[in-house]
């Protein structure tokens, strides 16, 4: 761990098997010097009956407009485990990375200056797809890195933030993203991206301090 410095734990979802991407982060997070641990994520592979019972097919098509792949069934239980992980450990703060993040040289810089970081934040994106933002809630904390307060959507919107790859979760973030987890009818990263209906106290960091690497997606079929 950066000396001197106390971050929040760092989880990185990772499948057991995937080696490759492993020692991608591992490297990345010994040249950064962090300290980190990883969370078996779920095979889609290896689904079980009661790991199948968590998702509802005829909700995804109502919610999503299409069932869901087995990947992504697996994602979002790998994802909600983590989470439910922060509520039975009491924990306070949390930042989740998918294995497959490309985590900026800026990454550290910008948690040295958690300081700034507003009080009341549930949920920070260090990665995120497009987003509105406040322009009044815009932050500087780091050289050219700002925190912003996210805009939520109308109810009914559709519109949502769309990345599960780098995030700050804190204990009642979690309540409320789990509260309408199950069953499953959407993919994380667009569920958990929706604001409007979680009510997550939601910041991102911009620009990314993170992005995806080339690695292929172990959701098969999900761009198919």
């Amino acid at each position: 761990m950066v000396a001197g410095m106390s971050f929040p734990k760092l989880i990185v979802i990772s499948l057991e098997r995937s080696h490759e991407r492993r020692a991608s982060i591992d490297s990345q997070m010994k040249n950064l010097d962090l300290e980190f641990e990883y969370f078996d994520a779920v095979d889609a592979n290896q689904l079980t009956d009661e790991d199948l019972k968590c998702y509802s097919e005829q909700e995804a098509l109502l919610d999503f407009g299409s069932a869901l792949t087995k990947g992504e069934i697996a994602c979002a239980l790998s994802h909600y485990r983590v989470h439910k992980r922060i509520i039975d450990e009491n924990l306070d703060r949390v930042i989740i990375f998918e294995d497959d993040i490309a985590i900026g040289e800026d990454f550290v810089g910008v948690l040295r200056s958690r300081d700034k970081f507003p009080k009341n934040s549930e949920l920070i994106y260090y990665h995120h797809g497009k987003v509105k933002s406040f322009p009044w809630r815009r932050k500087r904390i780091y050289n050219d890195y700002r925190i912003a307060r996210y805009r939520v959507p109308t109810k009914k919107s559709k519109r949502s933030i769309i990345s599960a790859a780098a995030y700050e979760l804190t204990y009642s973030g979690a309540q409320k993203i789990l509260k309408d987890a199950y069953p499953i009818k959407l993919p994380i990263d667009i569920h958990m991206g929706y604001i409007q209906r979680n009510g997550a106290i939601t910041y991102g960091i911009e620009p990314c301090c993170s992005s995806i690497s080339g690695f292929e997606t172990t959701i098969p079929g999900r761009y198919d």
